[in-house]
């Protein structure tokens, strides 16, 4: 070889090595443009193939990091020389491939950190993928750091000088920083995220906790104001900062002109409110019960009272809270419930005595009734006559006592058929020592007068008509303490029932007639309760009725209950339709008390019936399981057995078979259906012979 070609040769080697410089150079320039951009680590990896791509002659190159969780090196990003020059193939670059163990090339070089430089594969053989679809000739595998490896192969051998392999693992380190630099961005990123994130939810949860506690202080306000109670607070020196509308409606406008003073001006004693605030310094608080406060006017209140500090977080008391209890309708309303107490007392005694005399008068009329079939002497039926006349007025007396005494509440509280006359005429005795007795023992009087409709039946309870229309009576007769006229009126139209009563009485004001239903509202002083017309309206509303009033100072009162109206023909049963004198048939008797079921026996006898009776309820029940029955009478009340007990066994037995109970206990039962319970009628004692013999003409 000459001078000449030896020169050649060099000047084409340094031209080589200065065309690998430039680029190394260029692909380093582009690399370090990368960092500004702070992209993610796939988009790093994406940019970093196709740089090596674009500045170099491979054909394939491609990026795989460790996956922790695979356990495996993962193709992060790969690229081809026909992507790059946007051509066709017919195969797909697997891009889902993974290297899991030290065999293949890029294991082993993740593994040793040592890079892999392969000039020709047909010399030196590297392991294959089944899945893989690149067949190089020559091969570049670099590690990147502790991240992975960078991958980079031709379809042609070539040789790579000791500079060229120093220059591509320093490009490796470098790609190696890249791809940790994209990685901590990352994590900051995501870090930064999840701390923007968290730093909005807290600042969202604090303003929602600000907007809680402005709507709770908004709440609390407003409880404060619509409280029941009186409301007071007190800065540390016991001086009224702020009072409530409660406070201000016990206490009066002149309330408002307190805030900056002493509580103490509220009480009729100062000196209570004085000691009560040294109690409160000692014992934090304390209750104070029956104080009597000074109201509007100078009108005298009787309340309870209770005062508390109020200590911060230190202890120090920075204020106090004073809270007033009106207990005027407390008061009212447990004098009412004692009067109510004494007089369900008053009713539980009455039961006792009215089952025992209507007992005794059924003994009386019983035997009267039976005498006058054979006493033909004049005089003698005459006295008779006068006996069983006084034994049906006092039964009707018991009658009337136990319904105002309360023994009649229990069934009555439902509402049902009433004769609405019959219920003012019972009005009327009841309240007769108010409005007669009494007053014509102070010498006055009223004259009370009806005009009752001939027919008024309504659909309500009748206790609680008798006591809404007694409560309206004795509010008239009160309205009346010299004496006056009382009229009662009863009509019907088309809907309703209508009770009018009218007075003559000193009359009301506008303002007492819009409060006079008001519960605890009196004009009576303390010694009346306010609760008799309120109880009236309650009464009257409960069975969709209504009650009105109409008055004036001097012209007296007039009151109208209104009640939803009922058909004569619902009041009672239809008529049997059977025949009007029937044959002979077996009647059971029961009744614990052997003189009245002697006097039963003879009567069912007497219209010509068998009867079976006894005073054992036991005995009776054998009777039911053995013998035949027609119809049986029981008493309600009996010991061991109750005449419930026999109808549920009559009917176990005999199912048509009609069973009828006496009682001493009054009406309660005679319009109620118990026929669930077996039961077909329930009769009151005493029991007249008539109404036997209709009894047994009906059901037999």
């Amino acid at each position: 070889m000459n001078i000449e070609e030896l020169l050649r040769n060099e000047l084409l080697e340094v031209r080589r090595k200065e065309v690998e410089k430039t680029g190394v150079l260029t692909m380093l320039y582009r690399l370090m443009e990368l960092l500004p951009r702070k992209l993610g680590v796939k988009q790093t990896c994406e940019e970093l193939v196709r740089i090596v791509m674009e500045e170099t002659d491979f054909e394939n190159c491609s990026i795989a990091l460790w996956d922790a969780a695979e356990k495996s090196l993962c193709f992060v990003a790969a690229y081809g020389l026909p992507e790059l020059l946007d051509e066709e193939v017919d195969f797909a670059y697997h891009r889902d491939l993974k290297f899991r163990s030290g065999r293949d090339v890029a294991s082993k070089v993740f593994e040793s950190g040592e890079p892999v430089f392969i000039e020709d594969t047909n010399s030196q053989p590297i392991p294959r993928k089944n899945s893989a679809v690149v067949n190089p000739a020559c091969l570049v595998c670099l590690p990147l750091l502790d991240l992975g490896i960078l991958n980079m192969s031709a379809s042609h051998p070539r040789k790579f000088s000791d500079e060229k392999q120093r220059n591509w693992v320093l490009m490796g380190n470098i790609i190696g920083q890249l791809i940790s630099t994209a990685l901590m961005n990352e994590r900051l990123r995501d870090a930064n995220q999840i701390l923007e994130y968290e730093v909005e939810q807290k600042t969202r949860a604090y303003e929602e906790r600000n907007r809680e506690l402005t709507q709770a202080n908004q709440i609390l306000e407003k409880i404060i104001d619509h409280a029941p109670e009186g409301i007071c607070l007190l800065d540390a020196e016991g001086v009224l900062v702020r009072i409530n509308r409660s406070m201000l409606k016990f206490q009066g406008d002149e309330a408002s002109a307190a805030i900056g003073a002493s509580p103490e001006i509220f009480f009729k004693n100062p000196q209570v409110f004085r000691d009560l605030m040294e109690e409160v310094a000692k014992t934090e608080q304390k209750l104070l019960l029956d104080v009597s406060m000074t109201g509007p006017g100078g009108r005298q209140q009787q309340v309870d009272v209770f005062l508390t500090g109020l200590p911060d977080e230190e202890g120090k008391t920075r204020g106090y809270l004073l809270v007033i209890y009106d207990m005027s309708e407390k008061k009212a309303f447990s004098d009412q419930l004692l009067r109510t107490e004494k007089l369900a007392a008053l009713g539980t005694m009455a039961g006792g005595v009215a089952h025992d005399f209507n007992n005794m008068l059924m003994r009386v009329l019983g035997n009267t009734q039976l005498l006058l079939l054979h006493v033909e002497d004049e005089v003698a039926r005459s006295r008779l006559q006068n006996i069983e006349s006084a034994v049906q007025d006092a039964a009707q007396t018991l009658k009337r006592l136990q319904t105002f005494a309360g023994k009649e509440g229990n069934a009555d509280s439902i509402a049902g058929v009433v004769d609405v006359n019959e219920i003012v005429r019972d009005v009327v005795e009841f309240t007769r020592p108010r409005w007669k007795d009494s007053m014509e023992k102070h010498g006055k009087s009223i004259d009370l007068t009806l005009d009752l409709a001939p027919t008024c039946l309504a659909r309500v309870s009748p206790s609680d008509l008798r006591e809404a229309l007694a409560a309206v009576v004795l509010n008239a007769v009160d309205a009346m303490p010299a004496g006056g006229v009382l009229k009662v009126f009863t009509a019907c139209d088309d809907q309703e029932a209508i009770i009018e009563i009218r007075d003559t009485g000193c009359g009301m004001a506008s303002d007492v007639v819009r409060r006079i239903f008001d519960p605890f509202f009196s004009t009576k002083g303390v010694s009346n309760s306010g609760l008799g017309l309120s109880v009236a309206w309650n009464l009257i509303h409960r069975h969709k009725g209504d009650i009105r009033v109409v008055s004036e100072p001097g012209t007296g009162s007039q009151f109208w209950i209104h009640l939803p109206k009922v058909d004569g023909q619902q009041r009672f049963r239809a008529p049997s339709n059977g025949p009007q004198e029937s044959s002979p048939r077996h009647v059971l008797l029961v009744d614990d008390d052997e003189e009245i079921l002697r006097l039963l026996r003879d009567m069912i006898r007497m219209s010509g019936h068998k009867v079976s009776a006894t005073a054992d309820g036991k005995e009776a029940l054998s009777l039911i399981e053995t013998e035949d029955f027609d119809l049986v009478f029981s008493d309600m009340g009996m010991p061991l057995v109750s005449g419930w007990e026999i109808a549920r066994r009559v009917k176990e037995r005999s199912p048509l078979v009609p069973v009828i109970l006496i009682t001493g206990w009054g009406t309660q039962y005679e319009e109620e259906d118990l026929s669930r319970e077996g039961i077909d009628l329930v009769l009151s004692k005493p029991l007249s012979f008539e109404k036997l013999k209709a009894i047994l003409q009906r059901f037999l």
